[in-house]
């Protein structure tokens, strides 16, 4: 009798440990799943590059993209002048120079959790399919206090933001199909350090009013704020909510935006090089402080600006037998 009381005591010894030892890889698969899952806002990562396709067509990216990232493609097609990119229901036209072509797509900014996107090239009579993974990421919540009339403008306020919409659409259907910049990319301020991240929740006194389309970057007022990159200047004025703000072109569907400045130094229509500088920071606008805005939006999508500083000139190497840089 004793020692069927020790063996069932020992099963159930047994039984439990193993049901323990379950949970607890069933807990690290999971915290090893939602690592894989989780992105940093501040530091958007791409996956390693790879290429795909045959003699007629080849076609690189990296194999991973954070969400509202950048995703570089490299095309390679000789003999032909164009090609299509299919990617996230979007279908986009680019012109080949030389048989090459480069382009930079916009990353899902909403997918709830992690997935594949393809990527579908065609040039010629050939085609080329491409996964590329989107990993989902952790936004930040921030909680601002501000003037009440920057939360609930009076009627004749509200005239005027729907006036200023309705004019920067128009100036951004204005923007160049043809690329404008020509490498690499210039931080708007000499030393970017972020106080709010992109792609937050942002409760204004309280309430619930929008999600980070940017980057706020702390600077002191008078300080220069240079143009990440050479383009033409669609706007540069004064409105309700951005304060003085201005929109760079760069073609291509890549645009960016810096607002809250105390000083406008350029006009519309003005051409602008990288690291030109466009105007002072400041404190104009909805603000709490002086600080610059900055926001990039790709192919009418708001992206992560942290992932433009990503396409470095090593980004644009492409392993494989087609070796070389994007074209400028």
């Amino acid at each position: 009798m004793r020692r069927c009381r020790i063996f069932v005591w020992g099963m159930l010894f047994g039984v439990v440990g193993v049901l323990c030892l379950a949970l607890a890889c069933t807990n690290g698969l999971a915290a090893s799943k939602n690592a894989a899952r989780s992105g940093d806002p501040q530091a958007p990562a791409l996956g390693a590059w790879s290429a795909s396709g045959g003699r007629s067509l080849q076609v690189a990216s990296p194999s991973r993209v954070d969400e509202s990232g950048i995703l570089p493609v490299r095309i390679v097609a000789p003999g032909q002048t164009r090609a299509t990119v299919r990617w996230m229901g979007k279908t986009h036209v680019l012109k080949l120079s030389g048989g090459q072509a480069g382009t930079l797509l916009p990353a899902p900014a909403d997918r709830p959790k992690s997935g594949s996107g393809m990527l579908v090239v065609k040039a010629g009579s050939e085609e080329v399919r491409r996964a590329v993974a989107v990993r989902a990421v952790r936004w930040p919540v921030q909680k601002l206090k501000v003037a009440p009339r920057y939360v609930n403008p009076p009627q004749k306020v509200l005239r005027r933001i729907a006036s200023e919409r309705r004019r920067t659409a128009e100036a951004l259907s204005k923007a160049q199909p043809a690329r404008l910049w020509k490498k690499g990319f210039v931080r708007p301020l000499e030393r970017m350090t972020t106080t709010n991240a992109f792609g937050g929740k942002r409760f204004f006194n309280g309430q619930l009013r929008s999600r980070h389309q940017g980057l706020d970057l702390r600077g002191a007022t008078g300080t220069p704020v240079r143009a990440a990159a050479s383009g033409r200047v669609l706007m540069a004025e004064e409105q309700y909510y951005s304060g003085n703000m201005i929109y760079v072109d760069h073609g291509e569907g890549l645009l960016t935006f810096y607002c809250h400045l105390s000083r406008l130094d350029v006009h519309p229509g003005d051409r602008v090089q990288a690291g030109q500088i466009l105007g002072l920071v400041g404190a104009t606008g909805r603000v709490t402080g002086p600080h610059l805005h900055f926001g990039v939006r790709l192919r009418g999508q708001m992206v992560n600006p942290m992932a433009l500083f990503a396409m470095s000139e090593a980004l644009f190497d492409v392993p494989g037998r087609h070796q070389g840089r994007l074209p400028r």
